[in-house]
């Protein structure tokens, strides 16, 4: 009987010195763990600065769809829309809908325009150009307002 008390009281001992071990370990290897990632966060962050804005807009030009179309707009002017590359923040069946958001990037400092497609379909440009990039660059600064915002290209 004093034999199995004996033994049992071994197999605790030795049972809670293993998780004390382990609990050391894991204290020393998180602290060794703080200081390399303090190490590589002070480089990395040198390294970044430089190239911060690029990848930024790189990675927002990257992530925009296009929408192609073959359908011709028209301006209130009467004149049909040329450039390939647009952004699109709003589309409406109602006129005086699109107008209105029109008004409202007009005072924003945008030369926005609303042009009507063949369906009848009203919608507000906020951005043309002949270049995809500049586009891809404008949608991001857009869509800080109008998170719905999209590119659309007029095929010939």
């Amino acid at each position: 009987m004093k034999t199995k008390l004996i033994i049992s009281l071994l197999i605790i001992g030795l049972a809670t010195a293993c998780g004390t071990k382990k609990n050391n370990l894991s204290a020393a290897y998180e602290v060794a763990t703080e200081t390399q990632t303090e190490t590589q966060t002070e480089v990395q962050t040198e390294t970044n600065d430089t190239t911060t804005a690029k990848i930024a807009t790189e990675q927002a030009m990257s992530d925009a769809k296009i929408t192609e179309t073959k359908d011709r707009y028209q301006m209130e002017n009467g004149q049909f829309v040329e450039k390939p590359f647009h952004i699109i923040v709003g589309s409406f069946k109602n006129e005086t809908n699109a107008k209105n958001l029109r008004n409202t990037l007009s005072k924003n400092g945008m030369n926005a325009f609303v042009a009507v497609n063949k369906d009848g379909m009203f919608r507000v440009f906020a951005v043309s150009s002949d270049d995809e990039k500049t586009v891809r660059i404008e949608l991001v600064k857009v869509r800080q307002t109008y998170p719905d915002a999209w590119i659309l290209k007029l095929s010939k």
